[in-house]
């Protein structure tokens, strides 16, 4: 895996979890709901990612 792009990924996966944790009052009810599972899918995906890299020894 390249390193430059996996942390790219990952910054920006818990970026925009933290957008949507901090605008949940101006994002309309239904929008929310879709942007805050999106945003759990990709932090999951993501920390598997850092598990994964961690145990092959591939972390930076």
């Amino acid at each position: 895996m390249d390193s430059g792009t996996t942390l790219a990924f990952i910054i920006s996966c818990f970026c925009f979890a933290g957008v949507v944790v901090l605008s949940r009052n101006s994002i309309r009810q239904p929008l929310r709901r879709y942007l805050a599972t999106a945003a759990i899918v990709m932090v999951t995906i993501s920390f598997l990612i850092m598990l994964y890299l961690i145990f092959t020894g591939q972390f930076m």
